[in-house]
């Protein structure tokens, strides 16, 4: 997962889980959505971009059958100004990913 062009040296967060019905997308504005379903689990990574704007993860995940078959939404959240909307963050698009074998 990579993240690139963002605010160089930025509290950001990376957030997992399910993705939200669509009737219950938050909708910030401005094209601006919050896509994951926050009554179900999601993880949220803090991590700091780098001086030049940019984060990498690389990660793999064992090889449990039970798994296979089940769909996770990625999105990237970045601080920005404290008194810009929404919440003073930039949130990027869903990434959706479907575990496969």
């Amino acid at each position: 997962i990579n993240l690139d062009s963002a605010r160089p040296n930025a509290l950001s967060f990376l957030c997992i889980g399910q993705r939200s019905p669509t009737v219950s997308q938050v909708d910030f504005g401005g094209g601006c959505y919050l896509w994951l379903d926050f009554s179900r689990r999601v993880y949220v990574f803090p991590f700091m971009t780098s001086s030049t704007g940019t984060f990498s993860l690389n990660g793999s995940l064992n090889s449990d059958p039970s798994v296979v078959g089940f769909s996770l939404g990625v999105m990237f959240a970045v601080a920005g100004n404290p008194g810009q909307p929404p919440l003073g963050l930039d949130f990027s698009n869903l990434l959706m990913m479907t575990i496969g074998q």
